[in-house]
């Protein structure tokens, strides 16, 4: 045979193995605390988001659902697209040896403030941050997009940029409503988890 065309089949499954459930809310970067550590448990890509592709983190949380969503700048896509093709990346997440911090920031440029994330190797046993320094507010001005498990979620509009004028507190969030379509549960097709989609 000369050519192998079994490159092009897609693998649907979720490649993580921290459950995260459907209802899990959505928060935004800034919304977590810089002077904490968290451990990614899952991270994908939502092609449908609003304002383009946007990449969304999976974090360890002490809530009814032992995670939460993370809104990840836009700036991102490409650096969580390489991770996603690294299979040594995804068991290190599986193990629990993935972390990150925030770094909030102001730019004189455009006279704004804005938030960073900063990736940090962990151990599996590494004390972190399952906490906000606030409650998840409810929401009443945001967006919907799709998470892997294929349920549809809400977040703030000011998702696709890290950069805001808007304290934290009065910013929307709301937990992810059942859904029954959407990706890798039959509907789109789409698999968040396969970096050679476009």
């Amino acid at each position: 045979m000369s050519f192998d065309f079994t490159i092009y089949n897609q693998n649907f499954a979720n490649p993580f193995e921290y459950d995260i459930p459907k209802g899990t809310p959505f928060v935004q970067l800034m919304d977590l605390d810089e002077n904490r550590l968290y451990r990614l448990r899952q991270i994908y890509i939502n092609p449908k988001a609003k304002y383009g592709p946007h990449p969304v983190a999976g974090i360890e949380f002490d809530n009814e659902y032992s995670a939460l969503w993370v809104s990840l700048p836009a700036r991102m896509v490409q650096a969580v697209e390489d991770l996603l093709s690294r299979e040594e990346a995804i068991q290190a997440i599986n193990q629990g040896e993935c972390g990150f911090r925030i770094r909030n920031f102001h730019s004189e440029k455009y006279d704004k403030d804005g938030t960073a994330l900063d990736f940090v190797n962990i151990t599996a046993d590494a004390p972190v941050s399952r906490t906000l320094s606030h409650p998840v507010p409810d929401s009443s001005h945001s967006i919907q997009g799709t998470a892997p498990s294929g349920e549809v979620h809400s977040q703030n509009a000011f998702s696709a940029s890290t950069t805001s004028t808007t304290s934290p507190a009065t910013q929307a969030h709301r937990p992810a409503p059942e859904s029954a379509g959407g990706c890798g549960a039959g509907g789109s097709g789409y698999n968040p988890y396969n970096s050679n989609y476009r």
